[in-house]
């Protein structure tokens, strides 16, 4: 597929000019690859990328996403999201991935393409998807001609003489899923490779046009993607109707303890042996015991299998992606367990009550938030979700012992005054994040906490009483 003569030097140079200007506008956009084994992807994105800067693009090879085999499903496709100005090419996708795993048609697997697509274009980042077509002969053609030569023929496998004898059943397959998935926000452009240098032409001219839509008409925000009410709903949870008068003796504590931590153990090396991926959230207010009750927790399971991920503000990386993005890659492989101080319910907590972020950002997020949750459950995930609660009395107490200890005073921060002082906006946010968010398939435990020793137990015993649950299956 030569370049001399049948693509314009004005293309070239526009293309060029035009990747720059989405590094000036800092928007991320990610190009996807699809189409029939032998359609030419490899060519087509070597043709397109040789215009482009190469410290401004990442190509994301199939050998590349392989690696990450014992990963949630979409993770490693989150893993690999294009940072602000930047470009992310897929050599190929979980379209591709699902249509080679028997997908025929599953309403849970177009929910998690559009809910993936919808929350990164819902935050910023443009999409392109582009399927090269080709005929079932063109196909046969082109796989004979690479058998023939002893240095081409290892690409040809028997999986790719599958789909050439079944091509119809593929080329449904695949025009439902473009046809399920195709949205303004990210369209699929159809590409005839049957002829490499009309196709090749057409690619770097319809990318050069999507690409100047966005120098042009870039919104950061599609606020349309989402319908977000500017009303709160009536809240359905209310936080000062927990009993936090709850608790355990010491005695009690201890002979509870040990048990719930060998049974904890003994789970553990179940979901390994299952691949069983959990995750477990920790929120609450500040000084409810957060850490005591996760050290607890840990203290139970083998630690070559658990991660604990302490969240706090975004880096400079971070903020550079979708805000979801540091937590997916954080996310447990399968048979791990990943335990998150704090998490990506920062976005309706203390983003929304600082104001960080737009009303319109956190508002969206409990759909986003939903929508994650649901991909990780449908993946295999088991989810656990804590939210501590003390009264504002018990908060200044342990405030004020932890000024007074000395093995204590690095827990308590101006921030923390600071955040007290609002207690009652932290207390609507976090009443309707638990309203909002608490779903069959990832429900809430509000865990009474004036009780250390109490809310540990509850805490651990719900999580061997999920964990059992999940296992029967």
């Amino acid at each position: 597929m030569s370049r001399k003569g049948d693509i314009p030097k004005e293309l070239e140079q526009h293309l060029g000019e035009l990747q720059r200007k989405l590094r000036e506008k800092k928007i991320p956009l990610l190009i996807i690859f699809e189409g029939p084994s032998a359609a030419g992807r490899g060519r087509f994105i070597s043709a397109l990328i040789q215009l482009f800067d190469s410290r401004g693009y990442r190509l994301i090879t199939a050998s590349l996403l392989s690696e990450s085999v014992n990963r949630i499903f979409f993770q490693k496709y989150w893993l690999y999201t294009p940072e602000a100005g930047r470009i992310a090419i897929y050599e190929r996708s979980y379209y591709g991935e699902l249509v080679e795993s028997g997908y025929k048609k599953s309403g849970m697997t177009i929910r998690w393409i559009k809910d993936f697509e919808k929350t990164l274009a819902a935050n910023g980042t443009a999409i392109l998807k582009i399927y090269l077509e080709i005929s079932k002969k063109e196909q046969k053609k082109r796989l004979k001609k690479l058998e023939k030569n002893k240095n081409t023929r290892w690409r040809v496998s028997n999986e790719d003489w599958k789909q050439n004898k079944n091509f119809a059943d593929y080329t449904d397959v695949m025009d439902n899923l473009i046809s399920e998935t195709s949205t303004s926000y990210a369209p699929w452009l159809r590409i005839n490779a049957n002829d490499l240098k009309t196709a090749r032409r057409e690619l770097l001219e319809k990318t050069a046009e999507f690409m100047d839509s966005l120098v042009k008409e870039y919104s950061a925000k599609n606020a349309n993607i989402y319908k977000t009410s500017d009303d709160i709903k009536e809240e359905k949870i209310s936080l000062d109707d927990i009993d936090l008068s709850l608790s355990l003796s010491r005695e009690e504590y201890k002979n509870r303890l040990d048990g719930l931590q060998e049974d904890l153990l003994h789970l553990e090396l179940k979901a390994y042996r299952k691949r069983l991926p959990v995750i477990i959230v920790f929120e609450g207010c500040d000084a409810a015991g957060k850490g005591g009750a996760i050290r607890r927790l840990i203290q139970g399971l083998d630690p070559r299998g658990v991660d604990v991920i302490p969240v706090s503000a975004p880096d400079k990386m971070e903020l550079s992606h979708h805000y979801l993005w540091r937590f997916w890659k954080n996310f447990p492989k399968k048979g791990h367990f990943v335990i998150f101080d704090r998490s990506w319910y920062g976005r309706v907590l203390v983003e929304r009550v600082e104001g960080f972020c737009d009303v319109s950002d956190w508002r969206r997020a409990y759909d986003e938030i939903n929508e994650m949750e649901y991909c990780l459950y449908g993946s295999g995930a088991l989810i656990c979700k804590f939210w501590l609660q003390i009264s504002p009395e018990e908060q200044l107490r342990r405030f004020r012992e932890r000024e007074t200890n000395e093995y204590k005073k690095w827990k308590i921060t101006e921030e923390d005054w600071r955040n007290r002082e609002k207690w009652k906006e932290y207390k609507v946010a976090a009443e309707e994040m638990l309203y909002r968010t608490n779903t069959s398939y990832a429900p809430w435990t509000i865990v009474e906490a004036e009780s250390k020793l109490f809310s540990r137990i509850k805490i651990i015993s719900t999580v061997v009483k999920n964990l059992k649950d999940k296992l029967k299956n």
